[in-house]
């Protein structure tokens, strides 16, 4: 609550330059602790970011490797080994040479 009024505070005080503070220890608290209130709502959605993103990116690793068993599989079915190399498999990509 301190940090709130203290937070009106510092607006009104923005918005007008004659404006006299009311309540400076709320003034003052939310002056001291605006940067640690900043970086742990920046650090939140950081996390937030990285939680919503962790499915999809472990789920396109998880197609990535069967999609290279299948191709290996394929190349073995089809007696093209030693002809067909995989080359490098990178992010969503195979790399193969014939």
């Amino acid at each position: 609550m301190l940090y709130r009024e203290g937070k009106e505070e510092s607006k009104k005080l923005q918005e007008d330059i004659n404006y006299k503070i009311k309540n400076n220890q709320a003034f003052e608290f939310y002056s001291s602790k605006k940067k640690d209130v900043s970086s742990f709502f920046k650090l939140k959605g950081e996390y937030m970011r990285l939680a919503l993103n962790n499915p999809v990116q472990s789920r396109s690793a998880h197609q990535l490797k069967m999609s290279v068993s299948l191709l290996f599989e394929w190349i073995e079915n089809s007696n093209l080994l030693g002809k067909v190399l995989i080359d490098n498999i990178v992010h969503d990509r195979q790399i193969c040479c014939v």
